[in-house]
């Protein structure tokens, strides 16, 4: 937009563009603040300009009409209508890897070895695991019985 603008002004145009895109039923997805810049080389006759950005979504059809309501409009300089992926709106489930799951007898492992043991020997300590869980079970069975 033309620098020349005041901020009234840049906040009032903001806001008839967003008002245009929802009688067009499209929806502001987000906005960027407008902030005054120098530019690199002239346009129009200009050397700064206020620089703004909207994300929105129209149908297809009605982007001739957005083209013509910015050509109407002596303020804007220049603008920029690009086409993006739509982004996902549901919050993502983090993915578990396979490393943090628990081995069980359906899956079929690569076994590693660890410095200075063999295979065989970090079986028999998952084994020892095991069983103090089970004496821990058969603890809490005795005390749950006893009350």
């Amino acid at each position: 937009m033309n620098s020349a603008l005041k901020d009234e002004e840049v906040l009032s145009f903001s806001e008839n563009l967003r008002n245009f895109i929802a009688e067009k039923n499209g929806l502001i997805i987000s906005t960027g603040t407008p902030k005054r810049q120098s530019l690199s080389y002239r346009i129009k006759k200009e050397d700064a300009a206020v620089f703004s950005w909207i994300k929105f979504t129209l149908k297809t059809e009605l982007l001739k009409d957005f083209k013509e309501y910015f050509d109407k409009l002596p303020a804007v300089l220049r603008f920029l209508v690009i086409k993006t992926k739509q982004e996902a709106t549901r919050k993502t489930v983090p993915r578990i890897k396979l490393t943090d799951v628990p081995k069980t007898d359906s899956m079929q492992m690569p076994e590693t070895k660890q410095e200075g043991t063999t295979a065989t020997e970090n079986k028999s300590t998952e084994n020892a695991v095991a069983v103090k869980e089970e004496d821990i079970d058969k603890k809490i069975e005795e005390l749950l019985g006893e009350n």
